[in-house]
């Protein structure tokens, strides 16, 4: 009876463990991308400005989920999901002189990426909390 009460009990603090990491996407995606802050605007360019934060969420997270595996093979830890989308929102206004070349600046900028999330986008380890790829 106690080892089913156990198996239960680990099997809810995975369930929460997963969908603390499900709210602190969304957390990222308002504090760091501030996809809450909509002005007054048309309803057409409401929709282009919706999609553009989207595609920029979805970009992000491609990049950060991509780039996850090298730093890990580099590092051997695991990488922060909020800082990795900070640093590509402060790295992006590099992106906005793409204009010759664009093919391979944003090349460069992307192999620059695995570098800078090992150096400054790294988790930290917190005493006794399990990692969600653990889990």
């Amino acid at each position: 009876m106690c080892h089913v009460k156990k198996h239960q009990y680990n099997k809810q603090y995975a369930l929460y463990k997963i969908r603390s990491q499900i709210e602190l996407v969304f957390k990222v995606w308002k504090s760091v991308l501030k996809i809450q802050l909509v002005r007054k605007m048309k309803s057409e360019r409401f929709r282009c400005y919706l999609y553009g934060k989207l595609l920029w969420v979805l970009l992000c997270w491609d990049i950060t989920v991509s780039f996850e595996p090298v730093v890990r093979k580099q590092k051997k830890e695991l990488i922060c999901i909020y800082k990795c989308y900070a640093l590509l929102k402060n790295k992006a206004w590099q992106l906005k002189s793409l204009q010759f070349n664009a093919n391979e600046r944003l090349k460069g900028w992307l192999l620059k990426m695995p570098d800078c999330f090992s150096d400054f986008g790294l988790e930290e380890n917190k005493k006794g909390r399990k990692i969600l790829q653990i889990i």
